[in-house]
């Protein structure tokens, strides 16, 4: 038996003393050691259980290092939920292993009806408190060792961000576990991006429903999981059971999926020239850059083929503060050409986008007018090649803004009737425009030539 292997079986016996029974899908989770992990918990599926399990084993890492000996002085941690209630069966499990260890006294626990239960353990080196997302916001100081954000998907964006500073001092985890709300928010983006390589280097994991032997001896073959999926739409039984983040049947572009798009070596290419592809938005909307380069045959692609390699996605900022910021990155001295909406071509007091931009860097200026269908089918055909059945665009995971909006661009809905086309939102489009908009300029229209593009100087708009 190797030292890691009898590690595993240490830990195996202390976690069967805290009186929990392991089951094959969770021991994937609780060996994993990326500081920020997701499992997403079909319902009554033990996700409680193994987020009170993970936090057990890293205190007595934290305190024994697994030799028993002692390894070093005080650890916090928090439970987080949108209000105190979302965190007590995670405390309850928590409290639980500990006491039946011997390692808190009931005269350390702290569980009033109303407000944060508190419990100190192991001697007073372990703290650990209920916190909400309000409490969160307040605290700026406190480092916990790891906090587990429970009924993530219930909590709000900034809650995370917050959760993620806090960390960072310490160097601690981050454990975030609920069931799915909604197959377009955060939570959900999180889920499906995490399950490839990621700049967070974080992990998510899906722990569906049969996952409980308890409730569902056959596991997936279980007779009342097979009636539900009977009963239920396929989309609820896959989000509610299954812990699956179903993509609405409206999307704009259902080919993308994190996995083949964002396959985590998509880098900046100093060798090759680089485009910039532009949407500056308007009121309420993103201004949006993304940073492309065309490849030839390599590994991702047998066909020429787009990598976006950075992205500029902010709001509220004019045209000469975006300058200086692309100006600090790698790529600002090889840009070769800029593909804008047409509308950034447009006067209004002072000079257009596309004129401020000719006039900073000297190369051509590209704009043509795209119809939303038209750039849609352009884009859709590099997601996934009508032919070779290939992907044809690749995205660095950092850029967040389009990674998003593939999630989030809908068509409306049609209320039914037969003659009405369903048309693309104008909202949550902004880098999937200044994407269409460089593929077109670089690749033309599918199926038809439409009007040829004219290479503008960029002062003689």
């Amino acid at each position: 038996m190797t030292d890691e292997d009898q590690v595993w079986a240490t830990k195996c016996a202390f976690m069967e003393g805290c009186g929990f029974e392991i089951w094959p899908e969770q021991t994937e989770i609780l060996q994993a050691n990326n500081r920020i992990i997701l499992v997403s918990g079909g319902e009554q599926a033990g996700k409680s259980v193994v987020a009170s399990l993970y936090c057990l084993l890293a205190m007595m890492e934290l305190v024994y290092s697994w030799t028993f000996e002692d390894k070093r002085g005080k650890g916090l941690y928090w439970l987080v939920g949108a209000d105190y209630e979302q965190s007590r069966r995670e405390f309850d499990y928590i409290k639980e292993g500990l006491v039946r260890h011997g390692l808190v006294q009931q005269r350390d626990i702290s569980t009033p009806q109303k407000g944060p239960w508190h419990l100190t353990a192991l001697s007073g080196k372990i703290d650990v408190f209920t916190k909400t997302a309000m409490d969160v916001r307040k605290l700026a100081r406190e480092a916990p060792d790891g906090i587990l954000i429970n009924e993530a998907a219930q909590v709000d964006y900034d809650v995370y961000l917050k959760c993620l500073g806090r960390t960072a001092p310490k160097r601690g985890f981050l454990f975030l576990s609920g069931t799915l709300e909604s197959p377009t928010d955060w939570y959900s983006e999180k889920l499906t991006s995490w399950q490839a390589p990621n700049a967070e280097e974080a992990r998510a994991f899906v722990l569906p429903t049969w996952a409980n032997r308890k409730l569902y001896p056959k596991g997936r073959e279980d007779p009342e999981i097979k009636r539900q999926e009977k009963l239920l739409p396929r989309d609820v039984f896959l989000m509610r059971f299954g812990a699956v983040a179903q993509p609405p049947s409206n999307l704009c572009l259902p080919e993308f999926n994190y996995k083949t798009h964002v396959p985590g070596d998509i880098e900046y290419n100093k060798e090759l020239p680089v485009q910039l592809w532009i949407d500056p938005g308007y009121v309420g909307s993103y201004y949006s850059i993304e940073v492309a380069q065309i490849v030839g045959e390599d590994d991702h692609s047998k066909s020429q083929h787009v990598h976006i390699v950075d992205e500029i996605y902010v709001q509220g900022q004019t045209t000469a503060f975006i300058i200086e910021d692309c100006r600090m990155r790698p790529w600002w001295d090889n840009i070769e050409q800029i593909v804008i909406d047409v509308a950034g071509t447009q006067h209004m007091a002072m000079s257009s986008h596309a004129e401020i931009w000719g006039a900073e860097l000297n190369v051509p200026v590209l704009s043509q007018r795209v119809a939303p269908e038209d750039g849609i089918l352009r884009h859709r055909a590099f997601l996934k090649d009508p032919g070779t059945k290939e992907a044809r665009i690749f995205y660095n995971e950092n850029c967040s803004g389009a990674l998003k909006e593939y999630g989030r661009w809908l068509r409306t809905e049609t209320s039914g009737l037969k003659n009405q086309a369903a048309k693309p939102k104008i909202t949550n489009c902004d880098a999937m425009k200044a994407i269409q908009y460089g593929l077109i300029a670089n690749f033309g229209f599918v199926e038809y030539g439409g009007e040829p593009l004219k290479i503008k100087s960029p002062f003689s708009y």
